[in-house]
C-alpha cells in the first residue's frame, strides 16, 4: 500500500469519527463521543496537520483567479484543481463551502 492510499484511508477514518462525534453528541451520549474523540486524536498523529481556513481561502482565491471560472457551472473544475492542491491537508467540505460562495 502507498503512502497516499495510507493516507487517504486515515482521513476517512477520521471522518468517521467526526461524524459520530457530532451524531452522539446531539443524541446526548457523551461517553461515546468522547470514546470517537479519542480514537480521532490517535488516528490525526499519523495524518498531516490541517490548513487553516484563511490559507484555504487563499488557495482557493489565487486558484479562481487563475482559472477565471464562469460560475457555479465550472464548480467541479476549480474544486478539482484545488483538491490537487490541497488534499490530505484541507476539509473538502470547507473548501466546498468555500469555492461555491465564491463563485455564486
Amino acid at each position: 500500500m502507498s503512502d497516499e492510499e495510507l493516507l487517504e484511508i486515515l482521513g476517512r477514518e477520521a471522518k468517521k469519527r467526526k461524524e459520530a462525534m457530532e451524531i452522539y453528541t446531539k443524541g446526548g451520549r457523551p461517553e461515546l463521543a468522547e470514546k470517537e474523540a479519542r480514537e480521532l486524536k490517535v488516528l490525526e498523529e499519523y495524518l498531516p496537520a490541517q490548513l487553516d481556513a484563511a490559507a484555504i481561502e487563499s488557495i482557493v482565491d489565487e486558484t479562481i483567479g487563475a482559472m477565471k471560472p464562469q460560475g457555479v457551472k465550472d464548480f467541479g473544475r476549480v474544486m478539482g484543481e484545488v483538491m490537487k492542491k490541497l488534499k490530505g491537508v484541507a476539509d473538502p467540505a470547507l473548501v466546498t463551502k468555500l469555492i461555491k460562495d465564491k463563485l455564486v
